[in-house]
């Protein structure tokens, strides 16, 4: 539970030349309770507290790292999906190529089929 520092002893009401009985008693504290088990749990505390932060830092940084190369991959080939024409307008392109081809013409619109001869 929680410790409180006890109400010295030795208290009076008229002032005593240093050091008095107050101040031996508060030294005397100091030295037996708050530098030999006080101060050593709190420090274990945070040093512990300390350890667990750093142990979640590094399940996050791992976290972040296993999401990012899947979820950029994703955002990549949608991009690359948008940034393609529509089947509508590639299969409109196919059927005018092959029907230029097949009537031997060209319409002029670019789409010419090479022609393999030989010399």
């Amino acid at each position: 539970g929680i410790k409180t520092v006890p109400a010295p002893l030795n208290a009076s009401t008229t002032p005593h030349p240093f050091p008095s009985l107050e101040a031996i008693h508060a030294l005397n504290y100091l030295v037996t309770h708050l530098l030999s088990k006080s101060i050593p749990a709190h420090l274990n505390q945070f040093r512990a507290a300390v350890e667990s932060n750093t142990v979640i830092t590094k399940r996050l940084y791992l976290v972040k790292c296993e999401y990012r190369a899947p979820i950029r991959a994703n955002m990549e080939g949608w991009l690359a999906l948008n940034a393609a024409p529509k089947i509508d307008l590639v299969e409109k392109y196919l059927r005018e190529y092959h029907s230029d081809v097949g009537d031997g013409q060209n319409s002029g619109n670019g789409l010419r089929r090479k022609s393999s001869s030989v010399s």
